[in-house]
């Protein structure tokens, strides 16, 4: 389905709304020169959308990658032409060895093509072990000619001062109460969806994440309309997990799955959660 947040995402940092100061540094940097950042805030605070805005949106391809310690590990890496990304989440108590054995790598190559830096981005970068920090640190060192890195976490406190100090921390702040009114307000008005004051209350209350806001939106507009669908990735889900046998490659499946929409659309996995269970089932019943 065509989704609010989508169409309202800012498309570069000219049309980010909020987060004046960072959008000014951003803006002042060149993507080819730049230095190692971080950027840090609560959840829901944009941090991804001002990555994206910065960095642009350009299509991913996913990779499954395989490396070898004591099993097999495998993860999954998104590129394009621009930069490459990791989630942290994914490499669990394996960090030190995929950093060591894929992104040093990464680090250690030019871009054949154009004379270019490469640009890693890691999300939720406060879930690296101690080693793994600072064997990052020593290649961000080492590889600066060639690499730069971005990490995005909502706990900086959680990262070593030594690797800190080899970036610049941008905090970013939870847009106001009153922001999220103002833009939700526009969207209503804009989409023509209906709604009262009782409920346009119930999405505000106590929200700071103008994602949530705008997905709330989406789904009380086609709760509305009694018309929800989902695209066919969410379909594709939700097949896997209503399967009568749940394999070791089903749940393979599923991950990559839930990974690949994540990435691809720039949401939370507990949004994904909320699409599932508000939409129909593809199977009559089983979610009734």
């Amino acid at each position: 389905m065509n989704l609010l947040f989508r169409k309202y995402l800012p498309r570069n940092l000219d049309e980010v709304k909020y987060h004046d100061n960072i959008k000014n540094i951003l803006q002042g940097l060149d993507i080819n020169t730049i230095p190692h950042l971080i950027f840090y805030g609560s959840r829901g605070s944009g941090k991804k959308s001002l990555l994206y805005a910065f960095l642009g949106y350009y299509k991913k391809k996913s990779i499954i990658r395989t490396i070898k310690t004591t099993k097999e590990i495998k993860f999954t890496m998104y590129k394009n032409s621009v930069y490459i990304e990791f989630d942290i989440k994914e490499m669990g108590m394996y960090d030190k060895f995929i950093i060591i054995n894929i992104i040093k790598e990464l680090a250690k190559t030019k871009h054949v093509c154009h004379n270019t830096i490469r640009i890693i981005v890691l999300h939720h970068a406060e879930y690296l072990s101690l080693q793994a920090q600072y064997i990052l640190r020593k290649i961000m060192e080492i590889y600066v000619s060639n690499c730069r890195f971005i990490l995005i976490c909502n706990q900086i406190n959680k990262l070593v001062k030594v690797l800190k100090s080899r970036c610049i921390c941008l905090r970013i702040k939870c847009p106001s109460s009153e922001n999220i009114e103002h833009l939700a307000q526009k969207i209503i008005m804009e989409e023509n969806i209906d709604i009262g004051k009782l409920d346009m209350d119930s999405i505000m209350k106590g929200e700071r994440n103008m994602k949530n806001v705008i997905f709330k939106l989406d789904l009380f507009k086609y709760h509305k309309l009694c018309r929800i669908d989902i695209d066919q990735k969410l379909n594709t889900m939700l097949d896997l997990m209503l399967s009568k046998t749940i394999t070791q490659q089903v749940l393979v499946s599923i991950t990559t799955n839930i990974h690949q929409f994540v990435m691809d659309n720039n949401l939370e996995l507990n949004t994904i959660i909320c699409l599932l269970y508000t939409s129909p089932s593809p199977r009559d019943g089983l979610l009734s």
